[in-house]
């Protein structure tokens, strides 16, 4: 009979079922390939497909092994390689079905969510040991039960064709079934751990090939159409990107697009159909740099970390726009708010160095570009910070603008920074090199002298002849006493105008040699020695009365010389004071201070009368009185160049040192030189200038104007070789009280030098003037012992040089 069209349309339809759903078991061969670390398969099942081959796997594959074996008992042992094909098969299952569809963790977080009365966020996120345990008991309970009713099938519904089984139904199959249905449940949790790897990595891969697609400036299509392609290494660390046709002319800015589109990444290279990216680190400072790119409007087009260094903390190099014009005002303001500063800026190089600076280096740097009229960024600079005291210890100028050579200009400069650094103070020290331009400020107290020193301060408690080469000024800010060091610097030039207080300080000098073992003389012709009376009794010759007295004290004075060297000759010692105790008593070697006051008037020669004939009396005098005067000025010249070998030392009053009255030789043997200023009238600069040379000159004239409180008076510094430059307040003592405290130290009165008449004038072949007749001259006084015995014959210059 045929079939009715009803019935062959069933068939069909059966038929079209069963293939369905042979087709739909065979296509999960390429599903068993798939990788679940990663989208590799060649395509992904439906979910009605998943569904159906689960079934087949788990029901319908044992039933049919059962039901061979009631035809063949030995394929009952077909079970054995289900056991290990099924966990593989689940694994890969579960994977590919994370993978082919996202949203199904979603759906079933949200079912199981409405079991367990949550949230599908907490289910995901939260809790996804519970939704992955619930699973697990869940199928483990499908399955042992259809393991435990195995037996019951052999034994009761088929025990007829299955009698043989029968021995096997009751523990083996119970424990066939109980294995196979762990191995699965722990096969499908592994899996969809993968599939869940794999559907993130899925994602992305999508999100970076958009990301990739916009830094190449093409579309995802053009991208992917153009067989573009993601290479990522080993550790993650670095993406390599085949770049399609269509973005290989795009390649210009990729940089930029770069910082921009994805921040932790940047272009390693980039050529012409490989850009391969590197992760950058994710540092604050790096950020900050990707911002100011952002913000720059393509200004800065890279940024490069440099190393940290106390100079430039948190330093990076931006690389400028060619393109653009670019200004540094501009560049600054992109720095300010990044909270960084310029620290280098180059034009043509296209470049600009910044640094995060502390606010202070930006304050002293920022003040320092105020007084040289410079930008900032032509300045370098580090501050050191006290460990406690939270203040500022050193501020070290690396790099500024030239600031010239003029030492006084560029110690106005320092001193009026210091004035503007938190903390400054006329205390502080500053060290300049003009040579390497290094410039470093030092942290000082504040300076300040105090209002008077009393000499008895400055004198030992007993006579100290050891000591004779330390002769006390007066006291320094610091409290410290200040001295003239003899050994250092054997002569000493004394200068100040009137009221400085110059008299004062040649007082303090030489009751400070008679403490020290000193014999003392004094030359003062000019005033009679009148500043000086409270101290005579303590001199070995006072040659105050007239010019011819200087003239014969300083014969004598030079003779002596030749008395020592003669002295040292003999003895086979090279200066006095190698000579033993013993030696220098018996032959009267002590050193000797030689004090000449007013040196300037003493030598300074006067005008001969113009007009007058040659022996008219005036023009005599004049000539004579020259004639004098250059004698002095000649054997003072000796003296300081010769005689320090010999123990004796000068010590020159001068109200002003003009190059009239010292010469360079004899300036340059004067190797200490104390300047005085009185209240509140600074010293001029070319005076202080003649006085003491070099830069030292500029640190003694800001010295006087810090420590001058423009009352008290014997305001004085004083600069010396090796020993820098100090200021002091000069030591003293009213008149009468001089003698006490000499008197009171047990200072002995000394012997006085017999000094002949001068000689000098047919020494150093001086004419005399000759004249009609005798006249005679009325000398006063004299108080000098003239014997007007022949002297000895004068001395020579030492034809070799003692030094200490």
């Amino acid at each position: 009979m045929a079939a009715s069209p009803t019935a062959r349309r069933a068939g069909r339809h059966v038929l079209q079922m069963v293939l369905r759903s042979v087709k739909r078991f065979l296509a999960l061969v390429p599903v068993i390939r798939y990788d679940g670390m990663g989208p590799g398969a060649a395509g992904y099942p439906s979910k009605f497909d998943l569904q159906a081959s689960l079934f087949i796997w788990v029901a319908v594959l044992p039933f049919l092994v059962v039901g061979a074996g009631a035809i063949n008992p030995w394929a009952y042992l077909g079970l054995i390689p289900l056991l290990p094909a099924g966990a593989y098969f689940a694994a890969r299952r579960s994977a590919a079905a994370l993978n082919s569809e996202p949203l199904r963790r979603r759906e079933w977080a949200t079912r199981f969510a409405g079991m367990v009365k949550a949230t599908p966020a907490t289910v995901e996120g939260g809790a996804p040991k519970v939704r992955r345990s619930f699973y697990a008991i869940a199928v483990a309970v499908v399955l042992l039960g259809f393991g435990a009713a195995l037996p019951w099938l052999v034994n009761g519904a088929f025990a007829g064709e299955l009698s043989w089984l029968q021995p096997f139904a009751s523990k083996w199959a119970l424990v066939s079934w109980a294995g196979y249905a762990i191995m699965l449940v722990v096969s499908w949790m592994v899996g969809r751990a993968y599939g869940r790897e794999g559907s993130d990595a899925r994602q992305v891969e999508a999100l970076w090939t958009a990301q990739v697609a916009k830094i190449l400036d093409v579309s995802v299509s053009d991208f992917v159409a153009g067989s573009g392609a993601l290479a990522w290494s080993r550790d993650q660390e670095s993406l390599t990107v085949t770049v399609p046709v269509a973005a290989r002319t795009r390649l210009k800015g990729i940089d930029l697009r770069c910082e921009l589109i994805a921040p932790g990444w940047c272009v390693a290279s980039a050529g012409y159909d490989i850009v391969e990216l590197v992760r950058v680190e994710n540092r604050p400072e790096v950020m900050l740099g990707r911002q100011a790119m952002a913000a720059s409007d393509g200004l800065v087009v890279g940024v490069e970390d440099l190393p940290d260094s106390e100079l430039r903390p948190h330093a990076a190099s931006w690389a400028l726009n060619p393109d653009i014009r670019v200004t540094v005002d501009r560049i600054s303001f992109l720095a300010a708010e990044q909270g960084s500063q310029v620290v280098e800026w180059s034009e043509w190089k296209r470049e600009a160095i910044i640094a995060k600076l502390s606010p202070r280096v930006v304050q002293v740097r920022g003040r320092l570009a105020e007084l040289l009229n410079c930008a900032p960024h032509a300045i370098e600079l580090s501050i050191t910070m006290h460990p406690t005291a939270h203040r500022i210890e050193t501020v070290s100028i690396m790099r500024a603008p030239s600031l010239g050579v003029d030492s006084e200009k560029r110690l106005t400069l320092w001193k009026n920074l210091i004035a503007a650094i938190p903390g400054g103070s006329n205390g502080w020290r500053i060290d300049d090199d003009a040579v390497t331009g290094r410039v470093v400020l030092t942290y000082g107290d504040r300076l300040a002298l105090r209002p008077s020193v009393a000499m008895a301060e400055m004198l030992p408690e007993s006579l100290d002849p050891e000591d004779w080469a330390r002769l006390p000024l007066g006291v320094g800010p610091d409290g410290e006493i200040v001295s003239i060091n003899l050994k250092a610097g054997p002569h000493t030039i004394v200068a100040g105008p009137t009221g400085s207080g110059k008299t004062v300080a040649l007082l303090q000098i030489m009751a400070s040699a008679v403490a020290r073992g000193h014999q003392v003389v004094l030359i003062d012709p000019t005033k009679g020695g009148l500043d000086f009376l409270q101290i005579r009794r303590w001199t070995v010759a006072w040659a105050t009365e007239s010019l011819e007295a200087a003239q014969a004290a300083m014969e004598a004075i030079y003779a002596e010389v030749g008395r020592r060297k003669a002295i040292l000759q003999k003895h086979g010692e090279v200066k006095w004071s190698d000579l033993s105790p013993e030696i220098r008593e018996r032959e009267n070697v002590y050193p000797v201070l030689i004090v000449i006051d007013e040196f300037g008037s003493l030598v300074l020669g006067e005008d001969v009368p113009k007009g007058l004939p040659k022996d008219s009396p005036y023009v005599v005098e004049a000539e004579t009185k020259n004639a004098a005067k250059s004698i002095i000025r000649t054997l003072t010249g000796r003296i300081a160049r010769e005689a320090r070998f010999a123990g004796l030392h000068l010590a020159l009053g001068i109200q002003r040192p003009d190059a009239a009255i010292l010469g360079g030789e004899l300036r340059s043997n004067l190797t200490s030189a104390v300047q005085l200023a009185p209240p509140g009238k600074p010293i001029s600069r070319e005076a202080m200038t003649m006085l003491i040379p070099g830069d030292a000159a500029a640190i003694a004239s800001q010295t006087l104007a810090d420590l001058d409180d423009g009352r008290s008076p014997g305001l004085a510094v004083v600069a010396a070789d090796g020993g820098g430059v100090a200021g002091f307040r000069v030591a003293y003592a009213p008149a009468r009280e001089i003698p006490v405290l000499l008197e009171r130290l047990g200072a002995p009165i000394p012997a006085r030098w017999t000094i002949a008449a001068p000689v000098a004038a047919p020494v150093f072949g001086v004419r005399k003037p000759k004249t009609g007749e005798p006249e005679i001259v009325d000398l006063g006084t004299v108080v000098v012992d003239f014997d007007f015995e022949a002297a000895e014959p004068v001395v020579t210059a030492c034809p070799f040089s003692f030094d200490d």
